[in-house]
């Protein structure tokens, strides 16, 4: 039986001071809150970890084309400004750095 009843996402406006600081913030993340509470995925009854993963990233990938085809191009025309992070990545001596979102991932 399942328990949660429902899902919510927060948004904190304390230091956002116009519409499009708004928009920058909730978006795409209100896109990806929307589609987990609507969509139950097959890969959360998998129980064996691996095939679970290949599973989340098969969705994860598909979810991501509809993002980049269909979901960016509507909210252009919508006038609504988003943000999606740059990767980024560097050599430090011998190790490879990823950087997403100014937090450095080694």
């Amino acid at each position: 039986m399942d328990i949660i009843e429902g899902i919510q996402g927060q948004v904190w406006t304390e230091t956002i001071r116009t519409s499009q600081q708004l928009h920058e913030m909730m978006f795409p993340r209100m896109l990806a809150l929307a589609e987990r509470a609507w969509h139950k995925s097959e890969w959360e009854q998998i129980p064996d970890k691996q095939r679970r993963i290949m599973e989340t990233n098969k969705e994860w990938a598909s979810f991501s084309k509809a993002l980049a085809e269909r979901e960016f191009p509507r909210l252009d025309g919508m006038g609504i400004k988003y943000r999606v992070p740059v990767p980024g990545a560097s050599r430090k001596h011998a190790q490879f750095c990823i950087y997403k979102e100014k937090k450095e991932i080694k």
